[in-house]
């Protein structure tokens, strides 16, 4: 199958004043070749097709009220989403890695009224947010394909703590490159001033939970905090020297002054039968948060 023989029943819809519309294939990846113009347009959602930026100006120039967007297992060749009307964005990668874009790039995502969004793993494309002032929910999750080296700026975290709305950030780093990268964002953050819910994988457990612990420090009103432990990460544990995220006593020059969570009544963490891990976590949060809170421990 290619889009040609998509294309008629996709401008059938658009003419039939679709306010929602799907397009889902079980192929190989399809390049869409015309521009979408609808003035009912609300919800898109594309499975398994290549994107690129040519495609999104042309939608979003197009259809005016689109608010919710869905690219799902997509081939996201772009560099730059910008909408003054999109309030849901989800974008999740390939799995065909045979694709490749020229180079890696920024993708930078300019949308002041966007209230959701969720973006997996994309090769080749740094996030790079502008203006998501009016964001309630964020779901991010970064790797070593997100960045050229462990050199390059990522400003993710900086720039939610600017989204004075946010309620919810899930947050998941994997891979050495990675970690290194979002680590020097963490000390740029300022204050997630409505952070309800934070959402972490082991990625912020070096150095002593340093960048755990800054980002509870920069959450005054954080209710709940989920932590999620993996079996890679427990299995590494026994090697500190070698992987970024492997949680550590911190030294005496790492030891912080301990500071009050007076909303954070919850504490999930999430772990491996057996993992080692989890009794230092806790002494290293009881040691630093001095308001009492409820740790759960759920084995896996």
């Amino acid at each position: 199958m290619d889009y040609f023989q998509i294309r008629p029943w996709v401008c059938h819809a658009l003419r039939c004043n679709t306010q929602v519309l799907g397009i889902v294939h079980d192929g190989e990846l399809l390049t869409i070749s015309n521009a979408f113009t609808s003035s009912n347009l609300k919800r898109l959602h594309l499975c398994k097709f290549e994107v690129d930026d040519w495609f999104v100006e042309k939608l979003f120039s197009g259809c005016l009220k689109l608010e919710e967007l869905e690219q799902i297992c997509c081939f996201v060749n772009i560099v730059m989403l910008s909408s003054t009307k999109l309030k849901r964005l989800t974008v999740t990668t390939s799995d065909n890695r045979s694709v490749a874009c020229l180079g890696f790039e920024d993708l930078v995502i300019d949308m002041p009224n966007l209230v959701s969004l969720d973006i997996k793993e994309i090769p080749d494309r740094n996030p790079y947010f502008l203006n998501l002032s009016s964001l309630d929910t964020a779901s991010v999750c970064l790797t070593t394909v997100s960045f050229k080296d462990s050199d390059v700026d990522c400003n993710v975290l900086s720039a939610l703590s600017n989204a004075t709305s946010l309620r919810s950030l899930s947050l998941t780093v994997h891979d050495e490159v990675a970690i290194k990268v979002v680590g020097r964002d963490v000390l740029r953050c300022g204050t997630f001033s409505n952070l309800k819910t934070l959402s972490l994988g082991e990625w912020c457990l070096g150095s002593g939970c340093g960048a755990l612990l800054h980002l509870l420090h920069r959450s005054p009103k954080i209710q709940k905090l989920i932590l999620h432990l993996t079996d890679l990460g427990a299995s590494q544990s026994d090697h500190p020297e070698q992987h970024a995220a492997v949680v550590t006593d911190p030294d005496c020059n790492q030891t912080k002054t301990p500071f009050i969570c007076e909303n954070l009544k919850k504490i999930e963490i999430n772990c491996p039968q057996g993992d080692k891990r989890v009794h230092v976590i806790v002494r290293i949060l009881f040691e630093n948060i001095t308001s009492p809170t409820e740790i759960n421990i759920t084995s896996h």
